[in-house]
Parts: C-alpha cells; structure tokens; sequence
C-alpha cells in the first residue's frame, strides 16, 4: 500500500505542478474547475486551494469511475480501486471524498468546500434532476 501512495502521490504532484504553473485565467469561468468571484466568498477557496484540491479530485474521481480524465484506466488506477473498496462507484460522497483527500494532505475543511463547490456547479449546469422537476 506504501508503494501505491508513493506512486498516487507523485501523479497528483507531477498535476499540481502543471496546475500551479499556469495562469488565473485557466481557472476563471464557469466550470467546475475554475473559480468564481462570488465562489471565493461563498465557500471560503482561493486559487491557490483550486491548484492544490483538482488533481487529488482528478484522481478521486477517476478511482470512483466517475471522470474519464487521464488517471482513468491507468494500471495505477486500477489498482487504486482495489486499494480503496470503499469509494463508491459512479458517484462522490462527501465522507469518501474528505477521506481520501485527507491521505494527500488536504483538510476536511477544504475537501468539504470543494465538495460543496463542485456540487452547486452541478445544479447550475442542470446535471442534478430531482423528482419533482420536470426533465
């Protein structure tokens, strides 16, 4: 299991790195991965926490099978999800989340307002549909 963290941890570095070299304006916009203005009040993040959380949450959401972004259906991945049986499949949970981004040094804290951040995103998008809405 060191091993695996050990190889987890440089994949996230070797992406945070990427993510810390480039600009603002790669993380401004409506998406999930920029940061709005009113974001940075709402949920207390700045873009220095949006560089550090995304590619722990790449990799989260690669292992839960729900983001087919460059982690996913890496043999490191793979086995990730062997490593971690209880991340859900398909889905982020909030706990599961906090968990995982707490083994790579993120505050549960900050996990659960990047959480909530990504969440809103969702509605915002329409990606969430509830019962009593029409589709």
């Amino acid at each position: 299991m060191e091993d695996l963290m050990g190889q987890i941890q440089e994949w996230i570095a070797r992406e945070r790195e990427e993510y810390l070299a480039q600009g603002p304006e790669r993380f401004s916009g409506p998406e999930y991965a920029y940061l709005l203005e009113a974001e940075e009040v709402i949920f207390d993040l700045d873009l220095h926490d949006i560089k550090n959380i995304l590619p722990t949450f790449d990799v989260f959401e690669a292992i839960a099978g729900r983001s087919h972004n460059e982690f996913y259906g890496t043999p490191l991945c793979i086995e990730a999800r062997k490593a971690f049986p209880w991340i859900s499949k398909g889905q982020v949970r909030e706990l599961e989340w906090q968990r995982f981004a707490k083994l790579f040094g993120i505050t549960n804290r900050k996990a659960h307002c990047f959480f909530w951040k990504v969440s809103f995103w969702e509605l915002r998008k329409g990606l969430v549909v509830f019962t009593d809405e029409e589709q």
